[in-house]
């Protein structure tokens, strides 16, 4: 990463402590996923699907 990269969210206005959040939670979640995945876990929330254009105009 370069330091332009590395001072992007700061420009921003985030500070360390909300980076470190961000950071956490993505964390968070990809152990999530992994776990879901070894365990075979199913998901409990309906899956999405995205309308066709025709459904989407009505």
């Amino acid at each position: 990463m370069t330091r332009r990269g590395a001072n992007g969210p700061r420009e921003v206005g985030l500070t360390d402590i909300e980076l470190v959040e961000v950071i956490a939670h993505v964390a968070r979640n990809i152990f999530i996923n992994y776990v879901n995945e070894a365990l075979d876990v199913t998901v409990e929330r309906p899956i999405v699907r995205p309308l066709d254009r025709q459904t989407a105009q009505q």
